[in-house]
């Protein structure tokens, strides 16, 4: 069953969370699809701090990281200010924290999806 809610609201730079949604329920898996770029650029959350949330909800997902080139990030953050928002930091922050499985390149422009599986 899907879950939605609003993750921004809580405090990512200390660790805590409002409404402490894994807590809620045990998932096996987590598809975050256009998220990273939201979270990352709109709210200004470290790859690291959203990475470990992520893990920290189910043990396997997919994630889908988009490009600072791709159009519709250009429309909507239109002042490039996020030197460490690219494809490599993520890549990098996704393998320290877990082992990416598969890696599926959607689009030319760069839109690439994730599989990966939380270690032990």
């Amino acid at each position: 069953m899907p879950l939605t809610f609003q993750r921004v609201r809580s405090h990512w730079t200390s660790g805590t969370e409002k409404c402490a949604v894994g807590h809620w329920f045990a998932a096996d898996a987590v598809v975050a699809l256009a998220l990273v770029h939201h979270l990352a650029i709109g709210r200004n959350i470290p790859f690291t701090s959203l990475l470990d949330w992520l893990l920290g909800l189910a043990p396997r997902g997919v994630v889908e990281f988009v490009p600072k080139s791709d159009p519709m990030v250009q429309r909507q953050f239109r002042e490039d200010v996020f030197a460490e928002y690219g494809k490599e930091q993520f890549e990098a922050a996704l393998r320290s924290r877990a082992e990416i499985v598969r890696v599926l390149e959607l689009a030319p422009e760069g839109r690439t999806l994730y599989e990966y599986r939380r270690r032990p």
